[in-house]
């Protein structure tokens, strides 16, 4: 009997320390619904930076209770919004003639019959780094020509900005024949070129470069298409917004610029490097820390961590943003490769993601607690096959997250791995106990078989 409330004693005491579900959670926020809210599909929160700080993992680090202590069932939703698609489809054009005027390159097209409304060509080369100008005109029958589309550049400047244009668009037409006019400008036009020579290559010659361009002796155009948009089928696409971010350091090393970043954990697809310099190119590289001390892990890939910035009369280009894969790091390390040119000025560094919520079905109570942070908590199994039915233009309820403020139960009551051991422990106990039982009985048993018989 008295082994017996022992091991009541033990239970009850293991229940008491387990019954604290918020435990594990050091912050959490009190969510308000709008005083107006109604009858809705969903009800929903918006994380922000604080909860992304805090939380490794967005589901398991995160709970949700009512004020009466029940839990709230919630997804984990990547907003999303659908945007119209153009569809650009190619239609080949048939050459009628060629003919050469001076420097200058005179070709006749003709879309084909079931081509219809085109409003743009394609021209496809093997060539890099080359510079042309293109006139193209419209007409229906060979004699009268209307001008449909304003000089164009047409361009690859490989070596010197990764920048390539081999579409000429224009307003949708019909014309049944077309004229493109593709022009070498005179050497001392001022073109993109002009600023970026001596930004990417300070010994080049800049009017022999400029001369190479214009003036490429194999020059080829291998095929010409006819380009017919329209309206696609919607995609679906993430919504971003911008993240803010600290720049803790800037210094030159070894020619290079190397910015040391800190944000709030939040997810990030990419940064924006803006500059007041003008007329640049950069290799821009990303990593965050590694698995190892003092170790740097890359995240940009080498196709898309080149920027760049032309301000040019008749030629302004910007492209800033360097794409990486959605990354979650405290600290990231950007390295402005600047080689011989000068370091940039004023650098800002901006980022961009995605937009993360919670989910409850349903009308929920005006008022939630949503208890944040840690890591490594049990992985949570909730059923949110109603939830996620209710995803298609849901009529919402949205929750405002208030301060966030320290859970007083944080910590209080027993981890997971110190419920393991008490539950190996009270095993033990159980087993002792069982076996002080039997080993008794056996041996009154054995007491009671040795004992002999009254006689008779």
């Amino acid at each position: 009997m008295k082994s017996t409330l022992i091991v009541s004693a033990l239970l009850v005491g293991l229940s008491a320390v387990a019954g604290n579900p918020t435990r594990n959670f050091p912050f959490f926020k009190s969510a308000q619904a709008p005083a107006n809210a109604t009858d809705t599909d969903v009800s929903v929160f918006r994380y922000d930076s604080q909860i992304f700080n805090a939380a490794n993992d967005l589901q398991n680090d995160v709970r949700i209770f009512a004020a009466d202590g029940q839990e709230v069932p919630f997804a984990v939703q990547k907003m999303t919004k659908t945007k119209p698609q153009i569809e650009h489809n190619l239609v080949p054009a048939t050459v009628k003639a060629i003919k050469k005027q001076g420097n200058n390159l005179v070709i006749f097209l003709v879309p084909q019959e079931h081509a219809g409304m085109v409003n743009g060509i394609q021209l496809e080369t093997q060539a890099k780094n080359f510079e042309k100008m293109i006139f193209t005109d419209g007409s229906n029958d060979g004699r009268r020509w209307h001008r449909v589309a304003e000089p164009r550049l047409f361009c690859d400047y490989y070596d010197y900005l990764p920048y390539r244009n081999d579409r000429i668009a224009f307003p949708r037409c019909n014309y049944k024949i077309f004229r493109l006019t593709v022009v070498t400008q005179a050497e001392d036009k001022p073109t993109p070129l002009f600023a970026m020579i001596p930004e990417v290559n300070k010994t080049a010659n800049q009017k022999e470069t400029i001369k190479a361009f214009r003036e490429q002796p194999n020059f080829k155009i291998d095929k010409i298409d006819f380009i017919v948009s329209r309206i696609g089928a919607p995609a679906v696409m993430p919504i971003t917004t911008g993240y803010a971010l600290n720049v803790d350091s800037q210094q030159v090393k070894d020619k290079n610029t190397e910015l040391m970043i800190s944000s709030n954990r939040e997810p990030i697809t990419s940064l924006r490097i803006s500059s007041t310099s003008a007329n640049f190119v950069r290799t821009v590289n990303v990593e965050i820390p590694g698995a190892q001390p003092e170790q740097w892990q890359p995240v940009s890939s080498s196709g898309s961590n080149r920027i760049f910035s032309c301000d040019f009369p008749s030629f302004q280009r910007r492209s800033l943003n360097v794409e990486i894969p959605e990354t979650r790091s405290a600290t990231y390390r950007v390295t402005i490769v600047n080689n011989d040119s000068a370091p940039l000025e004023n650098i800002k560094v901006e980022a961009i993601g995605p937009v993360y919520r919670g989910v409850m079905a349903g009308r929920q109570p005006g008022e939630l607690k949503v208890f944040y942070g840690g890591s490594g908590n049990a992985s949570v199994q909730y059923d949110t096959a109603g939830i996620l039915a209710k995803m298609d233009k849901p009529f919402e309820t949205t929750y405002d997250l208030g301060a966030q403020e320290p859970n007083p139960n944080f910590n209080k009551g027993l981890s997971a791995k110190q419920l393991k051991i008490l539950l190996a422990g009270l095993a033990l106990v159980v087993i002792v106990i069982i076996g002080f039982l039997v080993l008794k009985f056996v041996k009154k048993d054995d007491t009671h078989a040795a004992t002999p018989p009254p006689a008779a």
